[in-house]
């Protein structure tokens, strides 16, 4: 799907559209614009992960901080091993 990063399910079958962005949130208008044209259906749920400080909404799209999802991501395991590969891979 064009302009779309993750697509998903949720477990009632509502649809995920989500875009991940290294960008500010200042800098994604276009990028918001494009995620709001696939909430066609009033139970699809739209997120941007970007670089922003804080959890907001915005016109239907819920804004994710990048950094918070990485830090979550890091303390798992699977987020441990994946940076012990990155770290090997580029030492």
């Amino acid at each position: 799907m064009k302009d779309i990063d993750i697509y998903g399910a949720t477990g009632s079958g509502e649809r995920i559209f989500a875009q991940v962005t290294h960008g500010k949130l200042e800098q994604s208008a276009t990028k918001l614009r494009r995620l709001r044209a696939y909430g066609t259906q009033r139970t699809d749920h739209l997120i941007l992960f970007c670089g922003t400080a804080k959890r907001d909404e915005r016109d239907g799209v819920v804004i994710v901080p990048l950094e918070y999802v990485y830090a979550k991501f890091a303390r798992t395991k699977a987020g441990r091993l994946w940076r012990r590969d990155v770290l090997r891979a580029y030492s």
